[in-house]
């Protein structure tokens, strides 16, 4: 699971439509960097999830650094306004006998230690 951090101030600072085009400017590149099995999408607002098929743990908090480095180092924006933000990521691996309920739940718990712990930064679950 992302979530871009401060996601607020962009709509407060810089208007709802430029904040769209920072969401679609995060999506482009999360489908950039994405393999072609993987499966990104939007699931709210400034959150999206990224699955990645027959990729464990070790290897998703991999890709999903990857991601934060990649955000945290590009501007985002129209081209009068260039935005660089940061993003959160909880990582979850499915376990057996897991239903989709538990795995969102887990991610999100992971998320939401990424951001208590200082945002910008990646937690597995």
């Amino acid at each position: 699971m992302i979530d871009i951090d401060h996601f607020k101030n962009v709509n407060d600072t810089y208007g709802h439509s430029t904040g769209d085009i920072v969401l679609q400017s995060l999506a482009r590149t999360l489908l950039k960097t994405a393999r072609e099995q993987d499966i990104v999408a939007r699931t709210g607002g400034e959150e999206f999830s990224i699955l990645l098929p027959e990729a464990k743990k070790d290897k998703a908090k991999i890709f999903a650094e990857r991601i934060r480095e990649i955000v945290s180092e590009s501007e985002m924006g129209t081209k009068e306004i260039e935005i660089q933000i940061t993003i959160s990521i909880g990582v979850a691996e499915i376990c057996p006998n897991e239903d989709k309920d538990d795995i969102y739940n887990r991610a999100d718990s992971a998320l939401y230690r990424a951001k208590s712990a200082g945002r910008n930064r990646v937690e597995v679950a």
